[in-house]
């Protein structure tokens, strides 16, 4: 493949807790043209290690041909 890797959010501080992360990311394929990846997941914030942020990024394979 030759798709180049990006960042969607940097985390700014470290995890200090047992928050359970998979419990709340997911990548999908939108299904209205098979070509189009959705993500959805959790950074800490800076200064913030009690709270975090949700980021929704999306990215499409190149050369893909929708249904």
């Amino acid at each position: 493949m030759s798709l180049h890797e990006t960042v969607l959010a940097n985390g700014e501080s470290s995890q200090t807790s047992t928050i359970r992360w998979e419990d709340y990311t997911t990548t999908a394929m939108d299904p209205s043209d098979d070509c189009t990846f959705w993500y959805v997941g959790d950074y800490l914030k800076k200064d913030k290690t009690a709270n975090y942020a949700s980021k929704i990024g999306s990215f499409r394979l190149p050369g893909c041909k929708a249904k």
